[in-house]
Protein backbone atom coordinates (compact mmCIF):
# COMPACT_ATOMS: atom_id res chain seq x y z
CA UNK A 1 0.00 0.00 0.00
CA UNK A 2 2.65 2.48 0.59
CA UNK A 3 4.50 1.86 -2.62
CA UNK A 4 1.21 2.59 -4.52
CA UNK A 5 0.73 5.76 -2.41
CA UNK A 6 3.82 7.56 -3.63
CA UNK A 7 3.07 10.07 -6.08
CA UNK A 8 4.58 8.59 -8.90
CA UNK A 9 2.52 4.85 -8.32
CA UNK A 10 -0.94 7.28 -8.64
CA UNK A 11 -1.39 6.15 -12.31
CA UNK A 12 -0.61 2.49 -11.72
CA UNK A 13 -1.88 2.24 -8.32
CA UNK A 14 -5.72 3.53 -10.04
CA UNK A 15 -5.46 0.90 -12.95
CA UNK A 16 -4.84 -1.98 -10.42
CA UNK A 17 -7.52 -0.48 -8.10
CA UNK A 18 -9.95 -0.68 -11.05
CA UNK A 19 -8.84 -3.95 -12.21
CA UNK A 20 -9.71 -5.30 -9.00
CA UNK A 21 -13.07 -4.24 -8.61
CA UNK A 22 -13.58 -5.42 -12.09
CA UNK A 23 -12.68 -8.68 -11.46
CA UNK A 24 -14.40 -8.87 -7.95
CA UNK A 25 -17.79 -8.01 -9.70
CA UNK A 26 -16.99 -10.27 -12.79
CA UNK A 27 -16.66 -12.76 -10.32
CA UNK A 28 -19.37 -12.15 -8.35
CA UNK A 29 -21.67 -12.30 -11.68
CA UNK A 30 -21.85 -9.12 -12.74
CA UNK A 31 -22.48 -8.46 -16.31
CA UNK A 32 -24.40 -5.31 -16.59
CA UNK A 33 -23.71 -3.04 -18.98
CA UNK A 34 -25.75 -0.01 -18.10
CA UNK A 35 -25.24 2.66 -15.69
CA UNK A 36 -25.81 0.38 -12.73
CA UNK A 37 -22.01 -0.87 -13.80
CA UNK A 38 -20.63 2.04 -12.46
CA UNK A 39 -22.25 1.99 -9.23
CA UNK A 40 -21.67 -1.19 -8.43
CA UNK A 41 -18.64 -1.13 -8.52
CA UNK A 42 -18.27 2.31 -6.58
CA UNK A 43 -20.37 0.65 -3.99
CA UNK A 44 -17.77 -2.25 -4.45
CA UNK A 45 -14.75 -0.10 -4.55
CA UNK A 46 -16.14 1.31 -1.28
CA UNK A 47 -16.31 -1.74 0.44
CA UNK A 48 -13.29 -2.93 -0.45
CA UNK A 49 -11.13 -0.03 0.23
CA UNK A 50 -12.80 0.71 3.72
CA UNK A 51 -12.02 -3.36 4.62
CA UNK A 52 -8.20 -2.71 3.30
CA UNK A 53 -7.80 -0.15 5.47
CA UNK A 54 -9.46 -1.95 7.99
CA UNK A 55 -7.30 -4.66 8.09
CA UNK A 56 -3.94 -2.51 8.81
CA UNK A 57 -4.92 -2.59 11.94
CA UNK A 58 -6.39 -5.76 12.65
CA UNK A 59 -3.78 -7.57 15.46
CA UNK A 60 -6.58 -10.73 15.31
CA UNK A 61 -5.70 -13.90 14.85
CA UNK A 62 -6.02 -14.63 11.16
CA UNK A 63 -7.70 -11.00 10.79
CA UNK A 64 -10.60 -12.58 12.08
CA UNK A 65 -11.78 -8.94 12.93
CA UNK A 66 -11.57 -7.69 9.25
CA UNK A 67 -13.72 -10.72 8.11
CA UNK A 68 -16.25 -10.10 10.55
CA UNK A 69 -15.90 -6.08 9.39
CA UNK A 70 -16.11 -7.40 5.78
CA UNK A 71 -19.69 -8.93 6.52
CA UNK A 72 -20.95 -5.91 8.42
CA UNK A 73 -20.09 -4.51 5.58
CA UNK A 74 -21.97 -6.50 3.12
CA UNK A 75 -25.06 -6.70 5.19
CA UNK A 76 -25.12 -3.17 4.70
Amino acid sequence: LSILAHPTNVPTSFESFGKTIDEICYRAGDRSTQFDWYTKRAAVGMVYTSTELYMITDGSSQFKSTWEFLDRRLQD
